[in-house]
């Protein structure tokens, strides 16, 4: 833990290690001291402070402090918060490395979120490392195939099991000595992860859903752990989606190393999105099978942009991409049996009888969001051109979504979700007649 220098003489310096409402826990040489932000630092609608932090504090009784300055930060590992606005939430700063968490089975990984950490981690200027867990639960060599293209791509992959021990020694050694961030979603496994480096039953684990198949949150705050052979573990709270955050279009595909070496080969140079423009470098190296199409399809959808089918029909014999919507699905609801061919849009998610749906995408298709809770049908919208759209909202993180109406959608369902409001207007219908003198009844048939 490298100390900065230069700290005033009646303070001294401190290490932020854990958020409790509105204090933090600051590491201070050997102790720690619960301290309290200086008024002029706090900002409303703004967290100034982050797990991480390097700070200055002015020492008080009782192992108390007042935080008087917070120094720069070297970087910081930050995504999109949940909700509407465009927040952006800083998980940890000052990091020496990121290991992004994802097991192997229970729950299933989804690839497509394991990339927005990577583009994320990368745009940070944070070395990454996959670790994957959960290890006894598959056949090593699958797994191991499934994360061939990041291998290829450099990133290096500790595969580990916290029931057999398999890989905690690995990782043990890539931790030492350095602050490291410990990040993914929901049942991934790094509670367990956290014990077996520990050695010792300190985190509270929870098993998967057998309902859900979706992980339960145990960290509720984001901490420093500290291990016994020296450095940091910032253990940090599920996240069911990640948005990135202030990252350009036109920089993503820089930020995936198996791309970059053909960035420069496009006709349209620098303004190449890489998803329609002929005379593509990436592409091409798509097409030849010098760039894995799942890591392509992944930065497609990263981009907004739709597949490019006339490139990667190219790749049908080695495509190998698990996260692509699968011919059919059960409804979370009525257990109906899906087909994902449905006429009118490109990307069924809901059941056409029940109309509930499950909450899988940010974006349409791109299946990013990891809660995976059922989305209830709430009501109908019209939209651009007179098309109707359907209202789902989450049951588990309360997110709300418009969805396409396929052709094939429960017209009577349809048309009682449009007519609910009508149904319970939010006045007494008395009054309306009230308003209208007799002007109402005169209008009845």
């Amino acid at each position: 833990m490298a100390e900065p220098k230069g700290a005033a003489a009646e303070t001294i310096h401190g290490l932020v290690t854990q958020r409790l409402k509105d204090r933090f826990q600051v590491q201070v040489k050997e102790s720690e001291r619960s301290c309290s932000l200086k008024g002029d630092l706090r900002r409303p609608g703004e967290e100034i402070l982050a797990v991480g932090d390097w700070v200055e504090v002015r020492p008080l009784e009782a192992d108390s402090g007042l935080i008087v300055r917070v120094l720069p930060r070297k970087n910081r590992f930050a995504r999109r918060a949940a909700g509407p606005k465009p927040i952006e939430q800083v998980i940890a700063a000052n990091l020496d490395l990121a290991v992004i968490v994802f097991a192997a089975a229970a729950p299933k990984p989804r690839w497509t979120m394991l990339d927005r950490y990577l583009v994320e981690s990368h745009a940070a200027g944070i070395p990454p490392l996959i670790c994957i867990t959960k290890l006894d639960l598959v056949d090593r060599r699958a797994i191991e195939d499934e994360l061939d293209p990041y291998r290829s791509a450099g990133y290096p992959v500790v595969f580990t099991s916290a029931e057999t021990g398999e890989g905690i020694e690995e990782i043990r050694e890539r931790l030492a000595g350095k602050i490291s961030l410990l990040a993914g979603k929901s049942g991934v496994g790094k509670s367990s992860l956290i014990n077996a480096l520990l050695g010792s039953q300190m985190i509270r684990v929870a098993e998967v859903s057998r309902q859900t198949g979706k992980g339960r949150h145990t960290t509720t705050e984001c901490r420093i752990q500290w291990l016994p052979g020296g450095g940091g573990l910032v253990d940090t709270p599920g996240a069911r989606e990640f948005g990135l955050w202030e990252i350009a279009v036109e920089e993503i595909a820089g930020h995936f190393p198996d791309m970059r070496e053909w960035l420069g080969s496009c006709r349209f140079g620098a303004g190449c999105t890489h998803s329609h423009e002929p005379d593509c470098g990436v592409k091409i190296a798509v097409r030849e099978g010098r760039i894995d199409p799942r890591r392509y399809r992944s930065y497609l959808r990263l981009i907004g942009a739709s597949e490019d089918e006339s490139e990667l029909k190219h790749c049908a014999k080695n495509e190998r991409n698990r996260d692509t919507v699968e011919p059919a699905f059960r409804c979370i609801r009525c257990d109906l049996t899906v087909s994902a061919d449905a006429p009118g849009t490109d990307h069924r998610n809901h059941c056409p009888t029940c109309l509930w749906s499950r909450h899988l995408d940010m974006r349409p298709g791109d299946r990013a969001a990891a809660c995976g809770g059922g989305m209830e049908p709430i009501a109908v919208a019209a939209r651009r051109g007179g098309e109707w759209g359907l209202i789902h909202r989450c049951k588990e993180c309360g997110a709300v979504r418009v969805n396409r109406i396929a052709g094939d959608d429960n017209a009577a369902l349809l048309v009682s979700l449009a007519a609910r409001p009508l149904a319970t207007p939010p006045f007494p219908l008395d009054r309306l007649e009230s308003s209208m003198g007799g002007r109402a009844a005169d209008a009845r048939p």
